[in-house]
C-alpha cells in the first residue's frame, strides 16, 4: 500500500497490479480512479462511507483487464470527488492533491488524483471517467493531453456510475502518442469513422465569454493544427451548440440518472456527503420529480442535440473550445468562486456530453504568459482516433 506521499494522490489503500502478459503497453505506467474496478477492492467513490457500505469487486472492469492483458502496470489507485460529483477537485476522501503545475490551486475534477500523479511524474497515463468534463477539467488544469472518448468506446462496464446515458472512460497523459497507444489497446470493439478533417471552426462568439488568456490560447490552437495539418480556420458561431439553456438540459438529465442511481445510498448516508453533493442532490431530486411533460421535452431536446450537431460539422470540421474560463481555481478560492468556476467548465464541456461525440485536449501555452491552458478539439462522432492523430501532429510543434 501507498504512504500519502507529496502530492496526496493515492486512496489509502492503493496497491500495484503487474501486467498478465508482454504486449502494446509494456513498459508503460498507469494509475487508475478509484470509481473503476479491480478484483478484490472496494471502489472508494471519493468517500469513506462509500467503502464501509459496498463489498469488494469479484472482477477486474474491463478496462482493466485490457491494461493489465496488453502488458501495462497499474502503479496506483487514486483518489476521486466525492461520487465524482464535482469539477473542481476539492473534495475527496481526505486531502485535495496537489497540482503540481500550479501548486496553490485546485486539480480540476473529479478525476483529480490521476491529474496530480501524471503531472507529478509518477505514472505514465492516467485512467478516469469523464461523464461532465470529469477528465476534460482535470487534464487542462494540470496541463496534459487527453481525451474523452466517443460514448461507448471504451466499455464503462465496472465503473461505478454517476450518469450512465454521459459516462465515459477517458485517459490522459503528458504524452500525446501513449494517449493514442492505449486507446487502441483498450477501446471496444466499435468502427471508428473515418474522418478526413479539412476545417477548425473557431466560435467566436464563445472565446467571448472566457477570459482573453483563455481565447488567446484557443486562436494559437488553431493556428498550431492549420500550421502542422493544413487545415483551413474558419470564423464562425456556435451558440446554438454552447449556451445556458443546453447546460441546464445537460445537469436536469444527468441529475434524473444521478437520483435514480444513488437516491436509496445518499438517503441512508446524507450526513457523510460533502455539502456542495447535498446540495447537487437535492436538484437532482427535483428534477427527477418533474412531470411527464418536462421530462419528455428534456428527452426529445436530448435526442435533437447529436443530430444538429452532426449537420453543423458534416465530416471534416471540429470545432476548438476552451475547457476552462481561465485558470483553475485557487485552494483558498470561496463557495461562490468555486460555484462560477464550474458553472462555466460545465457549460463548456456540455457540447461533448449532449452529443456523445468525442472531445480531445491539449495544453497551450502563451508566449506572452508562462501559464497553460487546456483547449478542447470536439470532432464528428466516432472520430476519436483523427483526433488523437491531430494531437500526436500538435504535440510535436507545441512549444
Amino acid at each position: 500500500m501507498h504512504k500519502p506521499g507529496p502530492l496526496d494522490c493515492f486512496v489509502m489503500d492503493s496497491f500495484t497490479l503487474k501486467p498478465q502478459k508482454p504486449g502494446p503497453l509494456s513498459g508503460i505506467t498507469f494509475v487508475v480512479k478509484d470509481n473503476i474496478a479491480i478484483s478484490g477492492h472496494i471502489s472508494s467513490f471519493g468517500s469513506s462511507k462509500w467503502r464501509e457500505t459496498h463489498q469488494k469487486s469479484r472482477q477486474h472492469a474491463p478496462v482493466i483487464r485490457k491494461i493489465l492483458g496488453n502488458g501495462g502496470r497499474i502503479v496506483g489507485l487514486v483518489k476521486l470527488d466525492q461520487m465524482t460529483f464535482s469539477l473542481v477537485g476539492n473534495i475527496p476522501e481526505g486531502t485535495a492533491p496537489i497540482n503540481p503545475l500550479y501548486p496553490y490551486r485546485f486539480t480540476g475534477g473529479s478525476s483529480s488524483g490521476t491529474a496530480s500523479a501524471i503531472a507529478g511524474k509518477i505514472a505514465q497515463v492516467g485512467i478516469g471517467t469523464d461523464t461532465g468534463g470529469s477528465i476534460r477539467v482535470p487534464a487542462a488544469s494540470c496541463g496534459q493531453y487527453a481525451i474523452r472518448p466517443s460514448y461507448g468506446m471504451i466499455d464503462t462496464n465496472g465503473v461505478v456510475p454517476l450518469a450512465s446515458s454521459f459516462d465515459t472512460v477517458g485517459i490522459m497523459s503528458m504524452n500525446a502518442e501513449l494517449i493514442k497507444k492505449t486507446f487502441l489497446a483498450v477501446k471496444a470493439d466499435k468502427k471508428l469513422a473515418q474522418v478526413k478533417v479539412k476545417r477548425i471552426i473557431l466560435p467566436i462568439d464563445i472565446l467571448k465569454t472566457v477570459s482573453p488568456e483563455a481565447a488567446g490560447a484557443a486562436r494559437k490552437a488553431a493556428m498550431l493544427i492549420a500550421k502542422a495539418l493544413g487545415w483551413r480556420i474558419v470564423n464562425k458561431k456556435f451558440d446554438s451548440f454552447l449556451n445556458a439553456q443546453l447546460s441546464e438540459l445537460y445537469t436536469r438529465i444527468q441529475g434524473r440518472e444521478v437520483w435514480a442511481s444513488h437516491s436509496k445510498w445518499a438517503t441512508q448516508n446524507y450526513a457523510s456527503l460533502f455539502p456542495e453533493v447535498q446540495s447537487r442532490l437535492k436538484k437532482a431530486e427535483e428534477f427527477a420529480k418533474s412531470s411527464f411533460k418536462v421530462i419528455e421535452a428534456d428527452k426529445q431536446a436530448r435526442r435533437k442535440y447529436p443530430k444538429r450537431l452532426s449537420g453543423y460539422l458534416g465530416r471534416d470540421t471540429i470545432v476548438i473550445l476552451p475547457i476552462m474560463y481561465g485558470l483553475p481555481p485557487k485552494r483558498n478560492a470561496s463557495d461562490n468562486e468555486l460555484l462560477e468556476f464550474r458553472k462555466i467548465a460545465l457549460r463548456l464541456s456540455s457540447p461533448a456530453g449532449l452529443s456523445g461525440f468525442p472531445e480531445a485536449v491539449m495544453p497551450i501555452r502563451l508566449d506572452q504568459k508562462r501559464h497553460t491552458y487546456g483547449i478542447g478539439i470536439l470532432g464528428p462522432k466516432n472520430s476519436d482516433l483523427s483526433l488523437l492523430e491531430s494531437m500526436i501532429a500538435i504535440s510535436k510543434i507545441n512549444k
